[in-house]
């Protein structure tokens, strides 16, 4: 039979050129296995036929959110090294992909097939975002510690591009793309991204400008959340809002907890005040001696220049009536009378002893009845 004759011939020509052609793809199977530390070799073996033939080997369509991203580049040969496949982002979401190592692209919500090689770096959420940390640790002008706790509202930057039916969260490419790469370094080698930095940079002014009150402009409106707490909070959003602008970020809201004190601040600032108006009053006191020592002094210059008054108009009468002999008694009389009117005086702000009225009294009688007897005699 010929064809049992040259069949094995005709296939030993064919099996080192299809044992080569085995041996070729697994080696670059192998390669891909390496090259892109994928999860197994029937990944990249299936990584492999979709590179040869995309339209047959395209697979099912993988959806990717924010949460999922890096537990699907840990498993998924497609997310990890990339296409060709299909994908399908999330309303309220946008995609970003690099391709050999470079940004390629922005995608929206929606199915999308991804070219070869073609990965998604990043998904971002495009929904309202809110943070919230309690106690963040303040500090008074006076460098007394205070809490608060601090809660953001924010979003990706629309760009300015109406809400429409079609794109009911419109964005900013160039902010989309500025966020996707905008991981920073924290403590304990983590990492943080764009959500976390928004409430860091928030806190940040906070901190700054509660640093600008006193403890006691912080406590007088601790509860009514009116004055000091109304001011820093306008002042922390008007300032968060541009930083965060500069980011591609729009913030929407701040808001500011009751400032909490600790038991030994709140101690303090009780004996700080109470030492401070035991001083007030001290100085009050003082104040009140000084003038009252002034007013005394006033009063008894007054009373001399009433005394002296009253005494050169009795001399002045005693001539004129032509009781030249008797200007000695006259003087005394003025005297004497000047002394009762001001002992009366006296009597509503000071105790005057009853005896020293009566002895007074007594030298006003005297002297008018030696006064009489002088005239009697001539």
């Amino acid at each position: 039979n010929i064809s049992t004759f040259f069949l094995p011939r005709v296939l030993r020509h064919f099996i080192p050129v299809l044992l080569g052609w085995l041996l070729a793809f697994e080696a670059a199977a192998n390669l891909l296995f390496y090259l892109y530390d994928l999860p197994d070799h029937g990944d990249a073996r299936n990584f492999l036929l979709r590179l040869r033939s995309p339209k047959r080997f395209r697979g099912r369509t993988v959806t990717v959110t924010p949460q999922t991203l890096e537990k699907q580049r840990e498993e998924s040969a497609r997310i990890r090294a990339g296409g060709p496949g299909r994908f399908k982002i999330p309303i309220g979401h946008v995609a970003v992909t690099e391709q050999n190592g470079r940004y390629y692209r922005t995608i929206a919500a929606g199915s999308h097939l991804l070219d070869n090689f073609e990965h998604i770096h990043a998904v971002l959420d495009l929904r309202p975002q809110q943070r919230d940390k309690e106690d963040v640790r303040l500090q008074s002008k006076e460098g007394l510690e205070v809490t608060a706790e601090v809660s953001v509202t924010f979003r990706i930057s629309s760009g300015g591009s109406p809400v429409t039916q079609n794109q009911p969260f419109p964005y900013d490419k160039d902010a989309v793309r500025k966020l996707a790469y905008s991981q920073v370094n924290l403590p304990g080698n983590q990492v943080g991204n764009w959500e976390g930095s928004a409430l860091g940079s928030v806190i940040g002014i906070l901190r700054k400008t509660v640093a600008a009150f006193s403890l006691d402009d912080l406590l007088q409106d601790a509860e009514t959340e009116l004055g000091a707490h109304l001011t820093i909070r306008s002042q922390v959003e008007r300032e968060a809002r541009e930083k965060l602008r500069q980011q591609g970020l729009e913030l929407q809201r701040v808001r500011i907890g009751h400032f909490g004190f600790p038991d030994d601040v709140t101690r303090q600032h009780i004996a700080y005040w109470s030492a401070y108006w035991d001083g007030q009053a001290g100085m009050t006191r003082a104040d009140g001696e000084a003038v009252a020592l002034e007013e005394m002094e006033i009063a008894r210059a007054e009373a001399e220049l009433d005394m002296i008054k009253a005494i050169v108009a009795g001399v002045q009468q005693a001539r004129q009536q032509g009781y030249g002999g008797t200007e000695s008694v006259v003087v005394a009389l003025r005297l004497i009378e000047t002394l009762e009117r001001l002992a009366m005086q006296s009597q509503s702000d000071v105790s005057v002893p009853t005896q020293m009225l009566k002895q007074l009294q007594g030298l006003h009688q005297q002297l008018l009845t030696a006064g009489d007897e002088q005239e009697a005699n001539g």
